[in-house]
């Protein structure tokens, strides 16, 4: 009988039907096993999934961490750039062309 979900559904009146006695008297219950097994294997990828997950959120945090570090970098260098050109300029203004001597 399967559900909505696609997932067996078992009565309790199914359930003692599927029990079987293996030779050594012990119940085993076949169906219950491939779905543990199934299971297992479900939780194995998701396991995967998981770790693949949190490996790429690792690296996505490392490559943000570097552009924000190369971003504060260049900030800094344009503020370098706007001074050195501020100071470059106030002594360019000081100088006539009077005071740069012509090589000739």
């Amino acid at each position: 009988m399967k559900n909505v979900l696609g997932v067996f559904d078992f009565s309790c009146t199914e359930r003692t039907r599927l029990v079987s006695r293996s030779d050594d008297g012990k119940a085993s219950f076949p169906i219950m096993k491939k779905r543990r097994k199934g299971s297992a294997h479900d939780m194995n990828m998701r396991k995967k999934e998981r770790s693949l997950i949190s490996e790429h959120e690792k690296a996505c945090t490392d490559k943000i961490a570097k552009l924000e570090e190369s971003l504060k970098k260049k900030k800094q260098d344009d503020r370098t750039f706007s001074v050195l050109r501020k100071t470059l300029g106030s002594f360019l203004e000081s100088t006539s062309d009077k005071d740069i001597p012509v090589d000739d």
